[in-house]
């Protein structure tokens, strides 16, 4: 436990102060022991962000994931609805300890183990169950004892030789933009690199922001509003590329497609192939007109839309871009687990 605190610690992520009570302060030792304070910690149970939200949880408390955005990685969002959560599973269980086990492994999990053992007949029924009563998974029989190890540590860090050095949120400013604007122009704007506004931005998934027709709010960092502006306005807007999807079906190709959704393309145009997990893997190519057998997402333009690369196709292997008749077949295809 000092070796995994020395480690975290100097790389932690703090936890917005402005959002945690005195009780919740404690609670934040949850997200140190679910993500070491690593806002872009994802598990294989799909759980991601600082609070380890699944999914359906963080749907729940508001954490809206789609596409272009998860805001289980907003710091700020994610916090609230973590201690919301803690809040409510105390209120049920009446116990901090029985709330933490159950933010871990689900409050289902945590009303059987109640049930089992009340229905003990070996139980003295004028007791009340407490967390060390439950035979609880053994992932949380660990997850409770840790949290209680780096509260104490937290509270008494000298005791335990370590110096806890103090970090703060970075100071940010922010400004509503248009959908669709590349983060790179983003970073041109305020003048910082792109990775800065990765950096103040984690709930974004993609290249831009999202498409919301009322604007979306992104962070810059502090000072640089005011410069943003001016060269926000100077930009052409409508040079940026809006996109929508097209769930593919069978027998389909893309020049039924394109006209479709009334997009026109360069039939020169040859495919390309680019793959996340193996960038040095060699281009592929493919014949016009034959039928798409990738059962996915299709990422096209906007109707009326004139482009070398009009589609992107989605998969959990990499990314393929087409043009003209061009489909996936063959070695492009098998590059993709969700295929039919």
């Amino acid at each position: 436990m000092k070796k995994l605190a020395k480690n975290t610690v100097l790389c932690m992520q703090p936890v917005p102060q402005t959002i945690v009570s005195c009780r919740d302060k404690d609670g934040r030792n949850n997200a140190l022991v679910e993500s070491g304070y690593k806002i872009k910690a994802y598990s294989r149970a799909k759980a991601a962000g600082l609070w380890q939200f699944i999914p359906a949880t963080g749907k729940r408390y508001g954490l809206y994931q789609d596409f272009w955005i998860d805001m289980r990685r907003n710091p700020e969002l994610s916090t609230i609805a973590a201690m919301r959560y803690l809040r409510r599973l105390y209120e049920e269980f009446g116990d901090w300890l029985m709330a933490m086990a159950a933010y871990n492994c689900g409050e289902g999990c945590v009303r059987r183990r109640i049930r089992e053992v009340k229905e003990d007949s070996l139980w003295d029924s004028t007791q009340t169950v407490t967390y060390w009563d439950l035979k609880l998974p053994k992932e949380t029989m660990h997850y409770v004892p840790r949290i209680l190890a780096a509260m104490t540590i937290g509270h008494y860090p000298e005791h335990y030789g370590m110096n806890v050095e103090k970090r703060e949120l970075p100071p940010f400013d922010t400004v509503t933009v248009v959908e669709f604007m590349p983060l790179d122009d983003v970073a041109k704007a305020a003048g910082v690199d792109t990775k800065t506004i990765q950096e103040l931005n984690l709930e974004l998934n993609r290249w831009c922001t999202p498409p919301k027709e009322i604007g979306y709010v992104v962070r810059i960092p502090e000072g640089t509003r005011d410069s943003f502006l001016v060269a926000y306005e100077k930009m052409d807007k409508k040079s940026w590329s809006r996109w929508q999807y097209h769930k593919v079906k069978s027998g389909e190709n893309l020049g039924k497609i394109s006209r479709q959704y009334r997009f026109s393309y360069r039939e020169d145009q040859k495919k390309t192939h680019k793959q996340k997990e193996a960038p040095e893997a060699a281009p592929s190519y493919c014949c016009p007109g034959s039928s798409i057998r990738y059962r996915g997402l299709l990422q096209l333009p906007y109707s009326g839309a004139q482009v070398q690369q009009p589609a992107l196709f989605l998969g959990s292997a990499g990314e393929h871009t087409s043009a003209g008749g061009a489909s996936l077949r063959g070695d492009v295809a098998a590059g993709y687990d969700d295929r039919s």
